[in-house]
């Protein structure tokens, strides 16, 4: 049994770890958009994605874990 928790909690410290580094890389680019357009109907459309982006990562790295 303490081989299984070992390996998740493996596995949970490196999904955590691809969440942060994930969230380290949108958030420029979030603030790179914001930053430099004019907050208009095309940019929601695209912060909303980005958001997505992040959502099915994270989905992603649930279901299927990672590399």
């Amino acid at each position: 049994m303490k081989l299984q928790q070992e390996a998740n909690e493996h596995i949970n410290k490196n999904r955590n770890r691809f969440l942060k580094d994930l969230q380290s890389h949108l958030r420029p680019v979030e603030n790179f958009i914001t930053s430099n357009l004019n907050n208009t109907e095309e940019v929601s459309i695209a912060l909303e994605h980005l958001t997505e982006v992040e959502l099915w990562s994270r989905r992603a790295s649930e279901l299927w874990g990672l590399k």
